[in-house]
């Protein structure tokens, strides 16, 4: 697993960590936003990235180039 970790800010003891996880050649990867104090780490936002195909990437983009139209 590829993680990599850096910090966004920190106030006090809170931190807001960015962390990304992939997998080598994987087609999955997430990103989340971490509080962490010394008592726990509470997930904020985690957000799931999938690696498209060609024909799947074509769609999506023709679908937002027609909503940006609109």
């Amino acid at each position: 697993m590829d993680d990599a970790m850096s910090s966004i800010s920190g106030a006090g003891q809170n931190k807001f960590i960015a962390c990304f996880n992939s997998t080598v050649g994987g087609t999955d990867a997430s990103l989340s936003i971490v509080e962490t104090n010394q008592f726990k780490a509470l997930t904020h936002l985690s957000l799931s990235f999938r690696k498209a195909n060609d024909e799947q990437l074509k769609k999506s983009l023709a679908e937002k180039l027609k909503d940006a139209r609109h």
